[in-house]
């Protein structure tokens, strides 16, 4: 089973948890065979978050997809739309807008 953790230093209400869980469960959709009744997304709201000594907004996405060794499944659509998903989810629903690697 595919899990996504959130960890965001930030408040998340459970409205934005379940917009955020909907864009992921199409993100998933990407592997074959899965879908979002397959998926299991954790939510660390209120973390203790520091990014370059400061204690700005910030988060970490963790998603773990693969149980298997060869990761069938895996493409870089996949890793792109995860990505992209994550970011937006980011932007558009908790309003980070600092989003650099």
């Amino acid at each position: 089973m595919p899990f996504i953790i959130s960890h965001v230093n930030c408040s998340v209400t459970k409205e934005q948890e379940a917009r955020i869980k909907s864009a992921l469960g199409k993100a998933i959709e990407l592997v074959p065979g899965k879908t979002e009744a397959y998926l299991m997304v954790i939510f660390e709201n209120d973390s203790h978050i520091w990014l370059r000594g400061q204690d700005i907004k910030a988060a970490y996405i963790e998603a773990k997809i693969f149980g298997n060794e060869s990761h069938y499944g895996y493409n870089e659509n996949l890793q792109r739309d995860l990505e992209y998903r994550s970011g937006k989810y980011l932007r558009n629903v908790l309003g980070y807008t600092n989003l650099g690697r």
